[in-house]
Parts: structure tokens; C-alpha cells; sequence
């Protein structure tokens, strides 16, 4: 026969509860929840960046660049948007002076000043 010692049933029973409290306490301190909820999340991250094609080595600089090319497209919208507000604002006030000199006759007073002062050209007959 074996020497193995037999233990009554609630001695065994509160055995294997503290050894199994130990061992369920022992995977608790070894994967907390939060290290275990920061590994899923990594995961999922990971996956996510993949799945759209930055799961690779280049996908910081490829980040990067699409970061400058949106600050060059705004910087070009907003130059863009200043040059034709300036164009529209000289565009107006030429309009203005325009209709000001026809309104006051000034471009042809000046004509008719031009034409007063001009000497005359003796033409040859042929």
C-alpha cells in the first residue's frame, strides 16, 4: 500500500481553496487589469493601423507627410482665397474711378487739353 495520507473532505476542500486562492491571486498580480486592458488595446491599435495600411515601418513618416501636406493645402487655400479677395477689391474700385472719369467727362477734358497743346503737323500735299 501507499503511504499517502488521506485528509477528511472539508479539510481537502479548504486545502484546495487556499491553494487556489493563491494561485488565482498569484495570475492577478502577475496580469492586472490594466496591463492586460493596455496589451488589448495595443492589439486592437495595431490592427486598426493595418487595416488602413500603417501598420508598417514607414507609417510615422508617412503620417508626417500627410501632416505638411494638409499645412501646405491650407496655407495655399488661404493665399489663394487673399489673392482673389485683393483682385475682386482693385477690380471694384477700378470700376469706380471708371465710372467717376466717364461720369465727369475727365478723360476727355484731358483729350481735348492733350490735342489744345499739341503742335500742330504741317503736312506736305502730294
Amino acid at each position: 500500500m501507499s503511504d499517502q495520507k488521506w485528509m477528511p473532505e472539508d479539510e481537502l476542500k479548504a486545502h484546495i481553496d487556499k491553494v487556489g486562492a493563491g494561485v488565482v491571486k498569484d495570475v492577478i498580480e502577475h496580469f492586472s487589469a490594466g496591463d492586460m486592458l493596455e496589451r488589448t488595446a495595443e492589439r486592437g491599435a495595431d490592427a486598426a493601423l493595418r487595416k488602413v495600411g500603417l501598420g508598417d515601418e514607414d507609417a510615422a513618416a508617412d503620417v508626417r507627410d500627410l501632416r505638411n501636406y494638409m499645412a501646405m493645402r491650407r496655407s495655399f487655400k488661404r493665399t489663394a482665397m487673399s489673392t482673389l479677395a485683393k483682385a475682386i477689391t482693385i477690380g471694384i474700385i477700378g470700376l469706380v474711378l471708371g465710372g467717376l472719369a466717364v461720369e465727369f467727362d475727365i478723360l476727355d477734358r484731358r483729350q481735348h487739353q492733350y490735342d489744345q497743346h499739341r503742335p500742330e503737323r504741317h503736312t506736305t500735299g502730294n
